[in-house]
């Protein structure tokens, strides 16, 4: 049974949200939740210091797929 285009997007999605998380944890930032949707990484959560957040997009970025981040990362020290 073939699968429509859209459920390919999405499960495609969910891979590149997985290999973002992972890139993220690698940074050691926790506690970050990633959506990703077409080319766009959103990144949401809390973190302690500024370059936290700073390196959870960094980490984003090193994705081929992901060509724009929203950073929605709240800095709370």
């Amino acid at each position: 049974q073939a699968q429509s285009k859209s459920e390919n997007s999405e499960l495609k999605w969910k891979e590149v949200e997985l290999q973002i998380r992972a890139a993220i944890l690698e940074r050691g930032v926790p506690n970050i939740t990633v959506t990703f949707i077409g080319d766009t990484a959103y990144l949401r959560g809390t973190v302690q210091t500024a370059q936290e957040a700073e390196l959870a997009e960094l980490g984003a970025k090193t994705i081929p797929e992901v060509k724009y981040v929203h950073n929605g990362i709240w800095v709370s020290p």
